[in-house]
């Protein structure tokens, strides 16, 4: 506090109500004298004049850490599923998501499978195998999002919470598909 300075005034610089100010500093009446310590309770600060209330972005999470499958590890036709897992960057709020990104970039077919999860596990579909009964090659990432609304479709829109994980890679052999017999 400064010399000339009252507690009036001191409300107005910190925009805190003074009778928060007098009760967190114990005092009881609203005069101030020169030297004197007072506790200033920010928390307790009220609206600004002309402000308008924007939610604030939650501070980015780290890039997830992939764990398994272990980079370039091979699936065979005996592997019916592959489960993707990952380190867990904190705890997501309501809105916050994990983004996985699966691509089957085998001979540049880039055919994408993109999932939002709550959990740091995903189970591939099998019905995003493939069905050459070739290995194909895929590229998988993860990263922290918040769903921030839906489109005019209804799907959802999500921004982005922090970096996303380095990328891997893992292999899968497909399944000839089986035609059915006509009798």
């Amino acid at each position: 506090m400064q010399e000339g300075e009252n507690l009036s005034t001191i409300a107005e610089i910190f925009e805190v109500p003074m009778e928060y100010i007098m009760e967190w500093s114990g005092k009881t009446v609203d005069t101030a004298f020169y030297g004197e310590t007072l506790t200033i309770p920010k928390c307790m600060r009220g609206s600004v004049a002309g402000a308008t209330v924007t939610p604030s972005p939650a501070p980015p999470y780290p890039a997830p850490e992939l764990l398994l499958p272990r980079n370039g590890e091979a699936f065979t036709l005996d592997n019916n599923t592959v489960t993707l897992q990952w380190a867990s960057v904190g705890t997501l709020r309501d809105n916050e998501f994990y983004l996985v990104t699966v691509v089957d970039i085998t001979a540049g077919q880039n055919v994408e499978l993109i999932v939002a999860v709550k959990d740091t596990k995903f189970i591939v579909p099998t019905t995003f195998r493939p069905t050459d009964n070739q290995p194909h090659i895929f590229m998988w990432t993860v990263i922290s999002v918040a769903q921030i609304g839906v489109d005019e479709d209804g799907n959802p829109v999500y921004r982005e919470g922090g970096a996303r994980s380095e990328p891997n890679l893992f292999s899968w052999v497909g399944t000839a598909s089986q035609t059915t017999p006509i009798p």
